[in-house]
C-alpha cells in the first residue's frame, strides 16, 4: 500500500474504539493522551476518519528545492449575506461581489495554493467565470454541497495534480462533511506535497468544542499517517474555530509547524502572537513572510482574515515503496517560526 488505510481510528482498546491497522495503533498509542472515545457516543461516529482513495504520490526525481505562497482564507458562505436569508449579515456585499473581490485577492497576493473554506455553489460559479483560466480546484462541485464547502485550489503553471482523497470529519452537531486532500507535484523541480484543508464547527449552533476536538484528533493521525506512509511533505491549511489550543496540540501531536510562529518544545507551548481562529501548518515546510490580512477589501469580502505565506521545501523523493515495518512517530519539534517582527506581518483586524 502507498498511501493510508480507508479509516483512520484509534485501535486503543482501553478506549473502546474499534481496530483497523497496525499503524494506526501506533498512531492512537501516540494520541492516546487526549484521544476520544467517539465509538457510540453519536449515531454517525462510525463514519468519522472515513477515507477516499489513497492519494498515491508518482516516482518522479526532484531537482531541487520548490518555493511558493499558500493561503487560508475563509470567504464567508454565500447564504451568510443572501438578502432577506436567515443568516445574513448587515454591512456585506451580495455573495457574487464578495467572490470577486476574494479572487483578486488571491491573484494580487499571487497565491499558488489556496485553501478555500465556507464556499458555496454560487460561489463556485463566480469562480469557474473569474479564476478557472489560471486555476484548478478539488473537489470543486462535483456531488455534495458539503464536499465543496472546503476546496483547494492551486495555480496551473505551477502545480499538477497528482492524486486526491478525502476524510470524513463531524461539522456541526456531529454531522458528517467530507474535507479535502490532494497531492501536487510542481512543474519546476518535480516535488510533490500533500494539501489539506479543514473547517472545524465554531459555537454558532451551541458548544462545539466536542466535535472540533475529535476533528483534530483525525486531522492530526492523518497528517501522521501521510509522513509515514511515504516521508512527503504536508501543508493543512484551515479555518479550526481554535486558537492556542489547536497551535498547541498540533505541533507537539503532529510535529508541525505554524506560518504565524510560536514556539514548541517537549515541555512548554508558547503560541504566537495576534492568533485568530484560522491557520496554517506544515510539515517539513519552512514558512516565512507571512501576513493576516484584513485590509478594506478583505473586511468587505469577509469576516475572517486572509492568511498568506510563503514556503520553502527542500528536496525530498517519496518512499516508493512505503516502509514494510512499523514507523517510529515523529518527535516533536523543538521550534516554530520565529515570531520577531522581521519574519512575521500581522495586519491587526
Amino acid at each position: 500500500m502507498t498511501g493510508f488505510p480507508t479509516v483512520l481510528r484509534s485501535a486503543l482498546t482501553r478506549l473502546g474504539l474499534r481496530r483497523f491497522s497496525v499503524v494506526a495503533l501506533v498512531l492512537g498509542v501516540f494520541l492516546g493522551g487526549t484521544a476520544l472515545a467517539v465509538a457510540g457516543t453519536d449515531k454517525k461516529s462510525d463514519e468519522y476518519g472515513e477515507m477516499g482513495p489513497s492519494p498515491v504520490p508518482a516516482a518522479v526525481a526532484v531537482n531541487g528545492a520548490t518555493s511558493f505562497r499558500v493561503s487560508s482564507f475563509n470567504i464567508l458562505g454565500w447564504d451568510h449575506t443572501e438578502k432577506g436569508g436567515s443568516k445574513a449579515k448587515a454591512g456585506y456585499a451580495d455573495g457574487a461581489k464578495r467572490m470577486r473581490w476574494a479572487i483578486q485577492l488571491l491573484k494580487s497576493h499571487q497565491v499558488d495554493v489556496v485553501g478555500l473554506q465556507e464556499f458555496q455553489p454560487q460561489q463556485y460559479d463566480k469562480w469557474v467565470k473569474k479564476a478557472s483560466a489560471q486555476y484548478d480546484i478539488f473537489p470543486g462541485y462535483t456531488d455534495t454541497v458539503g464536499f465543496l464547502r472546503n476546496s483547494i485550489a492551486w495555480r496551473k503553471d505551477k502545480f499538477s495534480l497528482v492524486s486526491t482523497s478525502w476524510i470524513k470529519l463531524p461539522y456541526f452537531h456531529g454531522d458528517v462533511l467530507r474535507m479535502p486532500v490532494v497531492l501536487l507535484q510542481s512543474l519546476q523541480t518535480g516535488q510533490q506535497i500533500y494539501f489539506m484543508n479543514f473547517q472545524n464547527p465554531a459555537d454558532v449552533r451551541g458548544n462545539a468544542a466536542k466535535w472540533r476536538m475529535i476533528g483534530q484528533r483525525f486531522q492530526i493521525a492523518l497528517v501522521n499517517q501521510l509522513k509515514i506512509s511515504n516521508g512527503l511533505p504536508v501543508v493543512w491549511t484551515g479555518d479550526m474555530n481554535a486558537r492556542q489550543q489547536v497551535f498547541c496540540r498540533v505541533t507537539k501531536q503532529a510535529a508541525m509547524v505554524s506560518a504565524s510562529g510560536g514556539y514548541r518544545s517537549e515541555t512548554s507551548c508558547q503560541p504566537p502572537r495576534g492568533m485568530v481562529v484560522d491557520w496554517i501548518f506544515g510539515s517539513n515546510v519552512q514558512f516565512s513572510n507571512y501576513v493576516q490580512e484584513r485590509s478594506k477589501k478583505v473586511i468587505r469580502t469577509t469576516d475572517h482574515h486572509l492568511l498568506v505565506t510563503d514556503a520553502l521545501v527542500q528536496p525530498m523523493q517519496p518512499v516508493i515503496p512505503p516502509p514494510t515495518v512499523t514507523p517510529t512517530v515523529p518527535t516533536t519539534p523543538t521550534t516554530s517560526v520565529p515570531t520577531s517582527p522581521s519574519t512575521t506581518s500581522v495586519v491587526s483586524p
